[in-house]
């Protein structure tokens, strides 16, 4: 169960993504208003970063609230997914504005985490003020778990739902260990290999993370090598790292930290490449 401490983490992070964004809108604004060029998509990436913004100080004040009754105090850090954003927040062509898209589709699925996380730490506050649940009571928690678990799978594979509804689904999965089961690794990596989306293709190598099923290297070794956008080929990159000891991974990997033509994917390349705390 995630600590108050690690929920102020998650929560300071995301603030530093909002503030971020937030710089890039007002570049944005200033630029278009001297091309006098309509901001209608704009507009509606303002009013999304503004929700954001809410819900994230929301969550911060509940996360200080908790973690001021516990022995932690809150730990400023940065996610590594974030870091240099600010030196990235001017945003000048089309392309740029597609990757800010994309990006702040990260922050909301790890916004959407933080709440899920602090109300699972509020439950858990609670529930250490009741008396401890009788085995009855327990077996009867975990069966309603494994239900839940079994719902969320099976959104996930089926293909009458529409994409935005599956990844829903891969984004709660991703918190329960084992979750994310073959059957449904495979059907993500199909997911990835047919869509014409870009954020899609980025959002399933970014949920796979942690996983550790092999069946994904193959064809995220492909992603990174061969998606023509970035965002897809750098979050391929970064769950990458979790397959460092398998073939191929290491030296693809040090050939895209050399050689991709886009920054982002060069930088998180080498990151991956740094064997990771366990």
């Amino acid at each position: 169960m995630s600590s108050p401490r690690s929920l102020s983490v998650l929560a300071v992070t995301l603030a530093v993504a909002a503030l971020a964004l937030s710089t890039w809108h007002s570049n944005r604004s200033t630029s278009a208003t001297q091309d006098g060029a309509g901001v209608s998509a704009d507009e509606q990436l303002v009013a999304r970063i503004a929700s954001l913004e809410a819900r994230i100080d929301a969550t911060n004040a509940q996360v200080g609230s908790l973690a001021a009754r516990s022995d932690d105090a809150p730990l400023v850090v940065k996610d590594r997914r974030l870091e240099d954003s600010e030196s990235r927040a001017t945003v000048e062509n089309s392309a740029a504005s597609d990757k800010m898209k994309a990006r702040l589709l990260g922050i909301e699925t790890r916004l959407s985490a933080v709440e899920r996380s602090l109300e699972a730490a509020k439950t858990a506050e609670a529930s250490s003020k009741r008396p401890p649940l009788s085995s009855a009571e327990r077996e009867a928690a975990a069966q309603e778990e494994r239900l839940r678990v079994a719902a969320r799978q099976a959104e996930a594979l089926d293909p009458s739902l529409d994409t935005a509804k599956r990844l829903e689904a891969l984004r709660d999965l991703r918190g329960t260990p084992g979750a994310r089961s073959p059957a449904v690794v495979a059907a993500m990596i199909a997911m990835a290999q047919t869509s014409t989306d870009a954020a899609v293709r980025a959002d399933v190598w970014r949920q796979m993370s942690g996983a550790k099923d092999v069946a994904l290297v193959p064809a995220m070794l492909h992603a990174v090598l061969h998606d023509a956008d970035p965002k897809p080929r750098e979050e391929a990159a970064e769950t990458l790292g979790d397959f460092l000891d398998h073939p191929g991974v290491r030296e693809t990997l040090e050939r895209v930290a050399a050689q991709d033509a886009d920054a982002d994917v060069q930088r998180q390349a080498r990151r991956s490449l740094t064997p990771r705390r366990r």
